[in-house]
């Protein structure tokens, strides 16, 4: 295997994990997110979800959309960091500048559901139909519902369809 960051060879998964660490705390980004959904799975480490947040920060801080985005789910969901979805709704802003379309399905559902802002429909679909556009599997699959349910459109289960084949086609 290969250190993703400056391409030594490794024996295992041990020695790569050990080569991240060492990148995220010579402060590289990329690495400083990795290292974070490290501990946010548990791969490799301990699950930890504070540490997690704490490495997503870190990246996010130097503008790493990536994390910018895992910061915005942590605040989403509370995890590693006590819930408040009006902070989600900030990083989800921050990481869409940096074109994260993953942070614009975390956009759609702060408004599909009304967490951190007032619940809009019309929103989460215009969210999800731009992450969609540009190919974001996640979005397909949230648009596809939206038209299989009549969520902020009229129900068309053949759009619904072909979005939900785009998503398996996008993975």
């Amino acid at each position: 295997m290969n250190c993703n960051y400056c391409g030594k060879q490794t024996e295992d998964d041990s020695e790569l994990l050990r080569q991240c660490k060492m990148h995220a705390e010579q402060g590289d980004a990329a690495a400083q997110c990795d290292l974070g959904c490290c501990y946010y799975q548990g791969t490799g480490v301990e699950k930890d979800p504070s540490k997690a947040v704490e490495w997503f920060l870190k990246a996010a801080a130097q503008g790493n959309a990536k994390a910018m985005n895992a910061v915005g789910n942590c605040y989403y969901l509370g995890t590693g960091i006590e819930k408040d979805p009006e902070k989600a709704i900030g990083w989800f802003l921050k990481a869409i500048e940096q074109g994260s379309t993953d942070a614009q399905c975390g956009l759609g559902v702060c408004y599909e559901n009304g967490h951190g802002v007032e619940k809009d429909l019309a929103k989460a679909m215009e969210c999800y139909t731009k992450a969609a556009l540009q190919g974001n599997a996640l979005a397909q699959l949230l648009l596809g519902d939206c038209y299989e349910h009549g969520k902020g459109v009229e129900k068309d289960p053949v759009k619904a369809e072909e979005l939900y084949l785009q998503a398996v086609l996008e993975k």
